[in-house]
Order: C-alpha cells, then sequence, then structure tokens
C-alpha cells in the first residue's frame, strides 16, 4: 500500500539506501559540514547517543526540531535515521545494525562535490 507521495506506507518496505540518502541530504541542508562531526568507529544507530543525530545534537530526540522532524518515530525511519515499521512500535535492531553499516560507508566515502 502507497501512501500519497508515493512512499511505501511501511517505510522499512523502502531500501535502506533510499533511507540513507534521504537524511545524508536533510542533515547536509540542515547542518552544512555534519560529516566532521560524526565518528564513523564509535557510531551506532542503536544508541540515542552514538547515533548520527545524537553525535550531532547530543541525543537522538534533541534533533529532531532542529532537522524539521516531527516527533514520529516512523518519520525518522524514513531518513534512514531509525527502524520502526511504524508508530508506537519498537525499532528492528537487526535493521538498526544495518543502518549503522549503512551510514558508516556513507562517512567514510567522499561526498560527490
Amino acid at each position: 500500500m502507497k501512501i500519497k507521495d508515493g512512499l511505501p506506507l511501511n517505510p522499512l518496505d523502502e531500501p535502506r539506501e533510499a533511507r540513507v540518502a534521504r537524511g545524508v541530504a536533510l542533515l547536509d541542508e540542515k547542518r552544512p559540514g555534519w560529516r566532521t562531526e560524526v565518528n564513523p568507529d564509535t557510531l551506532d544507530m542503536n544508541h540515542d547517543w552514538d547515533c548520527v543525530v545524537g553525535q550531532l545534537y547530543g541525543r537522538f530526540i534533541d534533533g529532531w526540531g532542529p532537522l524539521g522532524l516531527t516527533t514520529h518515530q516512523t518519520q525518522a525511519t524514513r531518513y534512514g535515521f531509525d527502524a520502526v515499521a511504524s508508530l508506537y512500535m519498537d525499532s528492528d535492531q537487526d535493521e538498526l545494525n544495518a543502518l549503522t553499516e549503512a551510514w558508516r560507508a556513507v562517512l567514510t566515502t567522499t561526498p560527490a562535490e
């Protein structure tokens, strides 16, 4: 089932790389230079303070406002910042581990100019 903007109803049905790319674009827009502030060696999307948003803003939830996200974790999932299928569900641990690797790949690759 699709929602109005053409994205899958369940954000985890969209390829991980597409979600992370959307997150990269959002960070590039809202916090230029963010890549130099995130340590790929300590990156862990399972933890509020060691995830991409946590490393930038102190805690995962503290970055939602500056990034223009709502308090719905499913929205954060659409940007590759979390791994929940729908509101009020727990994050998918295997997906969080895979997101950690996807974000590390982004951080260790030179961005296109």
